[in-house]
């Protein structure tokens, strides 16, 4: 993600440096520079507005693939179909148990029994919900069960971060805005795009 926002402000960066070559561009008229202006800024808008785009995208990504490697299902190589349709209603059932979980302190006793049997399934249904109702003790509790789900939980936890941090969200607010039109691409406007002035 950190590559969209490299190219988000090296496109910015570039842009003003050409904005500003032809602020300082003696022999351009200032309707010739205005119109070169709004030709860079448009394109430069273009291109950081794809970027936004792609990073909000990836940041979703990121964070579905995290939670789908922590809490949803995954199968033995050379699995049937039967054999996923059962783990699949095994899941289903383990969710439907575990959402009727009052409050952590019971899904740390669920928690404990699953381990102590194996149960995956249930383990991983009990963090789910452990998770959505921010149960910290218990997603623990999970993560303690193998370097994988540990591993998987902190990706997950970073992701949240990321996501809920108000600086980060301010820095890709800044990255991701658009460009200024300056005053020789507003005096280009007002004179040769109808209704510009109403503007």
């Amino acid at each position: 993600m950190n590559d969209f926002v490299a190219k988000a402000n090296r496109t910015r960066d570039e842009a003003h440096r050409e904005i500003v070559r032809v602020q300082t561009e003696k022999d351009l008229t200032i309707e010739a520079k205005g119109r070169r202006i709004a030709e860079i800024r448009a394109t430069a808008n273009r291109e950081i507005d794809r970027l936004g785009r792609a990073y909000a995208a990836a940041q979703v990504s990121e964070r579905d693939d995290v939670h789908r490697a922590l809490f949803g299902l995954t199968f033995k190589v050379g699995a049937t179909e039967a054999d996923k349709t059962a783990a699949q209603a095994s899941y289903r059932d383990a969710i439907f148990r575990a959402d009727a979980l009052a409050d952590s302190r019971h899904a740390l006793r669920m928690m404990g029994r699953a381990q102590m049997v194996g149960d995956m399934i249930l383990m991983k249904a009990v963090a789910t919900v452990a998770y959505e109702n921010g149960w910290d003790d218990v997603l623990r509790d999970f993560a303690a069960t193998s370097v994988t789900a540990e591993t998987a939980l902190n990706e997950l936890m970073v992701s949240e971060q990321r996501r809920t941090s108000l600086q980060i969200r301010s820095n890709a607010g800044v990255t991701f805005s658009q460009i200024a039109e300056t005053s020789e691409e507003r005096t280009w406007r007002m004179q040769n795009v109808p209704g510009a002035n109403a503007a």
